[in-house]
């Protein structure tokens, strides 16, 4: 496995149970995540992208000084609904059996930026759902904006 180390924050759920959240790793870059670009790739093509028609657009962006890779993509979250499996099943009829928890899609609005590093790269990322993401991105644009890496 690749290395990784770093902090996630999140704050307040919206009304549908998911909170927004502001992540800064940095990856060693062996094993599964060898280099930068292979990290991007992997995020661009993620099955879970509900917005793949837009394609793999990156975009050329500044951090601490440096050269890094910036993209945006939307994804899908699945939000476990409130159940109770424990409820002994009717006598009236056929049983059907659920393999799944009810659950809602939430659409995710996420923001990437790829920092390469002496060793390894950092990635920032926000995640937010879409009904919230534009009134908390300032706050992810000054924390990258206010890093400055102790390696180089």
């Amino acid at each position: 496995m690749t290395r990784i180390a770093g902090a996630k924050f999140e704050g307040p759920p919206n009304s549908e149970g998911v909170p927004a959240s502001i992540a800064i790793y940095w990856y060693s870059g062996e094993c599964n995540f060898t280099t930068a670009a292979s990290y991007i790739n992997t995020r661009l093509g993620s099955m879970v992208r509900v917005d793949a028609e837009k394609g793999w657009a990156t975009a050329d962006v500044q951090v601490a000084g440096r050269k890094a890779t910036g993209f945006k993509l939307k994804t899908l979250e699945l939000v476990t609904l409130p159940h109770d499996r424990m409820k002994p099943a009717k006598d009236d009829g056929p049983i059907v059996y659920e393999s799944v928890p009810p659950s809602r899609k939430v659409i995710m609005d996420e923001q990437y930026i790829v920092l390469p590093a002496a060793k390894g790269f950092f990635v920032f990322h926000y995640g937010a759902p879409e009904t919230i993401a534009e009134s908390h991105r300032p706050i992810f644009d000054k924390v990258t904006e206010s890093f400055e890496p102790l390696v180089p």
